[in-house]
């Protein structure tokens, strides 16, 4: 397992869809596909949104609850990528998971520490990804 941080959310010119890139250390890197209006929203410009996601609403809501976020895991599960959030409650620990796309939501609201798995890392790839071109595809 690798330490991550959030490198970059790149949108593609063409059809709007984004990528958020995580780098470790070494290089390695998980891209997480986004819909386009959560790439938009992610990025901070998209200037008709008007409402929250739910993920926000349900983070707040933890968080006020007495949740404490303790790390973000980007694991694989079969052939598809997914967040494995770890949080407390009452000085027990718990295991969620969710869909990539909101752990790096997630990941960009609250500082908590961000891992991927060597699985993880292989299945989006495992290297930084091409910042030159004007498509993602």
């Amino acid at each position: 397992m690798k330490r991550v941080e959030l490198g970059a959310i790149r949108v593609c010119r063409r059809c709007g869809r984004g990528r958020a890139e995580l780098l470790a250390d070494n290089g390695q890197a998980i891209s997480v596909r986004l819909n386009p209006s959560r790439a938009r929203r992610l990025l901070g410009t998209d200037e008709t949104d008007d409402v929250e996601w739910l993920t926000a609403l349900v983070l707040d809501g933890a968080l006020a609850a007495g949740l404490t976020v303790r790390d973000l895991v980007f694991d694989a599960e079969g052939p598809a990528l997914r967040g494995l959030l770890t949080y407390e409650h009452e000085g027990s620990l718990h295991v969620i998971a969710c869909a990539p796309e909101e752990a790096v939501e997630v990941s960009m609201r609250i500082d908590v520490p961000t891992y991927a798995t060597d699985e993880a890392l292989a299945l989006t790839g495992g290297g930084a990804g091409q910042q030159d071109r004007e498509t993602l595809h």
